[in-house]
């Protein structure tokens, strides 16, 4: 759609160099385990913490763990990674129970 692709260019260039620089120390991120794959041949994804950070660094990490994602997924197939979430780390709590339904 026009206005997605409108605005992930009004995003710029998102990297590796960015997404890193918030990991030391780490107290929160997650980051695609390239080149590990599942048993299925899945990417997977390792989770520690909550995100943390501004709105627009949440945005450029999530953005970047998706767009590694998509480049790593066979054309025409769906992204379908093994996440897993350390809960042991200080920024991790559990979601609201106004979200859990």
């Amino acid at each position: 759609c026009r206005e997605k692709a409108a605005w992930r260019k009004g995003l710029g260039r998102v990297c590796m160099r960015q997404v890193a620089g918030r990991m030391s120390p780490p107290k929160s991120f997650t980051a695609v385990m390239e080149p590990h794959r599942d048993k299925r041949g899945d990417p997977i994804v390792w989770s520690v913490g909550l995100p943390t950070g501004s709105v627009d660094e949440i945005t450029r990490d999530t953005v970047y763990i998706n767009e590694r994602l998509i480049a790593l997924t066979k054309v025409g197939q769906v992204p379908r990674p093994m996440v897993i979430i350390d809960v042991r780390s200080p920024t991790f709590r559990p979601p609201e129970k106004a979200l859990v339904k």
